[in-house]
This record gives structure tokens, C-alpha cells and sequence, in this order.
């Protein structure tokens, strides 16, 4: 997690405290950001003297801690740019899924069979919908009746491949065979 989403983590954390009236600790509040407590006393400092967060005596040791007027800002701010990044970085995922998709039309193949993480399944389904090609979530070797006699690529971890062919996509046996592509030669999760 950079620096940025460590801050954001951490205000949004603080917002939500705020929110039920609760006191909290900074050893609880390092617990619901999921950060060190050294790092979390560090940023409380930072924020108090940026005029993001007000801490107030509650009883004995105890403090409340405050997100002010201008510490909501930031949170709105910074979020919004979160939203703005990923949107940016969905749309470099989805130009470069889409190429491979219509790359895979253009040579013949009848479709793409997904096994792989879900956080980008969304993307390779639309694109063949999109081009007209099927899409199959799952285990090539569980579906593989269905799919007797038509030609489609398998994106996902290519298990058994020896380790060079990992990185690249290979035809397993005769051409109507599937071809296994690793999901990093999509070139997905190379930007970042």
C-alpha cells in the first residue's frame, strides 16, 4: 500500500470512528486500518498539524479524534482521485484485453475460456460478447465435452506447461486444440 492509500486508509478509518460516537484508541484505530501502531501514531501527528483532525480529551488518557471540516475534504479528495486512477487503469486493462480478444477473432478462434482471478473476468466476457466470440468461466478440462471440435484460447495459469512456456502461448496437440495463454502475456498485470 503506498503512502497515499496508507492516509486514506487511515482518515477513512477515522471518519467511520467519528461516525458511531465512539472513542477509540490509536491501538484500535491501527487495527481497523490495518497498520502498524507506530505507523499510525505517525500520520495521527501528521494529520493534526495539516488541520485534518482534532484530537479531543475524552476522560483520563483517553482521546476522541476528529475529522475537521478540512479533513473530510481531503478524504473527498483523495478518493476521488482513487476512483480516477482506477478508471484510468480499467481502461489501459480493457484496451489491451480487447486487442487480445479481437487478435483471437481475427486468427479464427471461435472464443475464450476463463480460468483465471476474477477481478478481470468482467472485462474478457464483455470484450467477447462485444466481438461475438463465447466466453466459459472455468476449468477448460470440466467443459471440455462442450467444447469438442471448437477452437478457443484458455486464459489462465496454464498448469503443467513446462517453465518456459509459461510466458507464451503454445497449441496443445493438433490445431483445434486449445491454446493456453498465461494471463500475464495479456499484459495486464504488468502496468501498474
Amino acid at each position: 500500500m503506498n503512502t497515499i492509500d496508507t492516509e486514506l486508509q487511515l482518515l477513512e478509518t477515522l471518519g467511520e470512528a467519528q461516525k458511531s460516537s465512539r472513542s477509540v484508541s490509536q491501538r484500535d484505530l491501527a487495527k481497523l486500518a490495518g497498520l502498524s501502531l507506530g505507523m499510525t501514531n505517525m500520520l495521527v501527528k501528521r494529520f493534526v498539524s495539516r488541520g485534518w483532525v482534532k484530537l479531543i480529551r475524552a476522560r483520563g488518557r483517553a482521546w476522541v479524534y476528529a475529522l475537521t471540516p478540512e479533513g473530510f475534504d481531503e478524504v473527498a479528495s483523495r478518493t476521488f482521485d482513487f476512483l480516477r486512477r482506477t478508471a484510468s487503469t480499467v481502461k489501459v486493462y480493457y484496451d489491451r484485453i480487447d486487442s487480445f480478444v479481437l487478435d483471437a477473432k481475427g486468427k479464427g478462434y471461435d472464443g475464450i475460456v476463463y480460468d483465471a482471478p476474477f477481478d478481470i473476468e468482467f472485462i474478457f466476457r464483455y470484450s467477447c460478447q462485444r466481438h461475438g466470440l463465447f466466453f466459459y468461466m472455468g476449468n477448460p478440462d470440466m467443459l471440455y465435452p462442450e467444447l469438442k471440435g471448437v477452437r478457443y484460447i484458455h486464459v489462465g495459469a496454464c498448469e503443467g506447461l513446462p517453465e518456459g512456456e509459461k510466458t507464451s502461448s503454445r497449441i496443445a496437440g493438433e490445431e483445434d486444440l486449445p491454446v493456453c495463454v498465461d494471463v500475464d502475456v495479456v499484459g495486464i498485470f504488468a502496468h501498474r
